[in-house]
């Protein structure tokens, strides 16, 4: 019987009477429960809100407590710093007044005193055995031979000789060649470039200059290669070039003129 449900009202139906009695105070305490949140949310809104002018306001009491450094024995320490002090007055003063035990001024100037007096009590002057040796080194000239030599080995005469054998391969006669060659066809017939050409080929100047070479060596006296070796020092190649082809064009027209006859002949038949 303690179980079962008794309503206040009669009813027909006790469980169903029961069911709608529970629905309607699970709806009260769902209610109260809001409303009991919405309470404690409105309660927490306002304690941040103090919460945030408290932290950012200075406030108007003044809780900071300055306290002064306070000491028993201030004037005992005071007075032994200035003891302390006095002290190291009267130190400095007593090693600033005190004078060095090295006095160089003083060994100079007796070493200075004890010379004169050697020089007047001596004989013979002295120092003079220095004073020659020094003069001596002085007009010596070890470091003007060391000079000359330097500049006899910058102006060597191999150096100027490979200088003289560059120039000379550059200043070379087949360039010359090409040009007489040039000025060889500029005047030439048809019919007769092959034959010039052909001469040209059997005295080019390169095997002519050797067998030169060789014939001067061979019959070289002494006068004359002391001309060409000035010659050759001073680099003078226009007049040997003068000289080649006044002997090429003496060498030129005349064999070519001989050689014209023939030739319309040949044509001829």
């Amino acid at each position: 019987m303690h179980r079962s449900y008794q309503p206040l009202k009669p009813v027909t139906n006790r469980y169903l009477q029961q069911r709608w009695d529970q629905n309607n105070y699970d709806n009260h305490r769902r209610k109260l429960q809001d409303e009991r949140l919405s309470v404690i949310d409105r309660d927490n809104r306002l304690l941040a809100s103090k919460l945030s002018n408290i932290v950012c306001s200075k406030g108007l009491v003044e809780h900071q407590n300055h306290y002064h450094l306070r000491s028993l024995n201030v004037n005992k320490r005071r007075e032994e710093l200035l003891l302390v002090s006095r002290q190291n007055q009267a130190i400095y003063q007593r090693i600033t007044s005190r004078q060095s035990e090295y006095r160089r001024q003083l060994w100079l100037d007796d070493w200075e005193r004890a010379e004169r007096r050697r020089d007047d009590i001596s004989r013979y002057p002295r120092g003079l055995v220095e004073k020659q040796k020094i003069q001596l080194r002085s007009f010596q000239e070890p470091d003007l031979t060391s000079v000359k030599k330097i500049q006899l080995r910058s102006f060597q005469e191999p150096d100027l000789t490979s200088v003289k054998k560059i120039q000379l391969r550059s200043f070379q006669e087949p360039d010359l060649t090409h040009v007489k060659k040039i000025q060889l066809r500029s005047f030439q017939e048809p019919y007769l470039t092959s034959v010039k050409k052909i001469q040209l080929r059997s005295f080019q100047e390169p095997d002519l200059t050797h067998v030169k070479k060789i014939q001067l060596r061979s019959f070289q006296e002494p006068d004359l290669t002391s001309v060409k070796k000035i010659q050759l020092r001073s680099f003078q190649e226009p007049d040997l070039t003068s000289v080649k082809k006044i002997q090429l064009r003496s060498f030129q027209e005349p064999d070519l003129t001989r050689e014209e006859d023939p030739a319309p002949q040949l044509s001829r038949t």
